[in-house]
């Protein structure tokens, strides 16, 4: 709710000082992250929810970090986070997460790659 009533301070807030957090909860930081334009906030929260507190990322996480991508014109890291879907995570991406891909390759000048 904070990050869409654009108080990601408050958001912020109140994830750091829940005791118990799920995967819910992360991915509704990365989406504020992202909304709110704090890409590598993003980037390290994903980071720090998989490798560091082991819970593992679902669809959501992933459009949520694929768009913070997206917006801070990430072409090589989107690429390696969307590749570890299938591969690492076994997460089937789907329209939404080719969607972000092809975003970015636009803005990034590579149509031919999208």
């Amino acid at each position: 709710m904070y990050n869409k009533c654009d108080s990601l301070e408050d958001a912020v807030t109140i994830f750091d000082n829940l005791k118990n957090k799920d995967v819910d909860t992360y991915n509704s930081m990365l989406s504020g992250y992202s909304m709110h334009g704090y890409h590598q906030e993003a980037l390290l929260l994903f980071h720090k929810m998989h490798k560091i507190n082991h819970i593992q990322p679902t669809a959501i996480s992933f459009i949520g970090i694929l768009n913070s991508c997206v917006h801070f014109g990430l072409v090589s890291i989107e690429k390696g986070i969307f590749l570890s879907m299938k591969r690492k995570h076994k997460i089937e991406p789907a329209i939404e997460h080719y969607g972000c891909v092809f975003n970015l390759l636009g803005r990034a000048g590579f149509l031919n790659h999208a």
